[in-house]
């Protein structure tokens, strides 16, 4: 099956991303390939035009825009700054109302590369969840106010990616929006319930479909073991090559280039000596 990938990517995000891209478009052999950013950024994107769909971040759907949720973010404890962190969250959730949204869409990291060919999918046509082992308290606390549902499983579904069944997330929005908790819309009972956590990183749009999933949906999906690399721009920074990305594939499925990983300088010099070495030795990079 060729998954629909719907990657949201802010301004510092791009670069990495267009590296990224022949990477999805090879590793992940993908129907078809949405940004979704704001239009200020459309011009980065020129010379891909012809591999993916660049879409207005404020316009996919009528009341997710940054603008909203800001407004939304502003009534509450939260800082201002997480508006774009809850932007990005609610715009993979609902662009399950999106017209070009498939049956099943792909939510994927910007700054993840896949590594060798990953599928998304069982020979029996289940998505695979990727599943690790971060525990936040406050995102639970926030799941129990909105479903009633508690943690059930000794994992967490928080991942670099995540394969959405567009009904099954229609009926969780439906069931956030009839939470009696305080807020107008799903997206403000969602930022509400959130203010209420523990932490102001109080919601998981993952974690939240996961335990839903879990509950309702639990033989729908299957579960997929993955070896993945965080650190990444410790040894490659976050301008890797084909070496880079070849070293890291003998040993991992993905790779993640986050902005916020410091380069390693003793360490960037061994891991790009070992990387030019190695690159004929892997076959998925001839």
């Amino acid at each position: 099956m060729n998954p629909q990938i719907v990657i949201p990517v802010a301004k510092k995000n791009i670069e990495i991303l267009k590296k990224n891209i022949i990477y999805i478009r090879k590793f992940l052999n993908p129907s078809n390939v949405y940004i979704l950013t704001a239009k200020e950024n459309f011009s980065d994107f020129e010379d891909l035009k012809n591999q993916l769909t660049v879409l207005d971040e404020n316009e996919i759907i009528k009341d997710v825009t940054f603008n909203t949720i800001d407004g939304i973010i502003e009534k509450t404890s939260i800082p201002a700054k997480r508006t774009g962190w809850y932007f990005q969250q609610l715009l993979k959730m609902f662009w399950c109302y999106y017209p070009l949204c498939a049956d099943f869409y792909t939510v994927w990291d910007a700054d993840t590369f896949p590594l060798k060919p990953i599928e998304l999918f069982s020979k029996d046509g289940k998505p695979y969840m990727h599943t690790k082992t971060e525990n936040h308290t406050a995102y639970f606390e926030t799941i129990e106010k909105l479903l009633n549902m508690k943690k059930e499983v000794d994992y967490s579904f928080i991942s670099e990616k995540m394969t959405f069944s567009k009904k099954i997330m229609q009926e969780l929005l439906n069931e956030i929006s009839n939470a009696n908790v305080d807020g107008d819309s799903a997206i403000e009972k969602i930022i509400f319930t959130a203010d209420k956590s523990s932490n102001e990183f109080g919601f998981s749009e993952f974690e939240t479909y996961g335990t839903y999933v879990h509950y309702k949906y639990a033989d729908f999906y299957q579960i997929q073991n993955l070896k993945s690399y965080r650190n990444a721009a410790r040894g490659a920074g976050r301008n890797p090559n084909k070496y880079d990305i070849a070293l890291l594939g003998r040993f991992f499925d993905t790779a993640s280039f986050e902005k916020w990983d410091i380069p390693k300088k003793w360490f960037v010099p061994l891991f790009k000596t070992a990387a030019f070495l190695s690159y004929p030795l892997n076959k998925n990079y001839r």
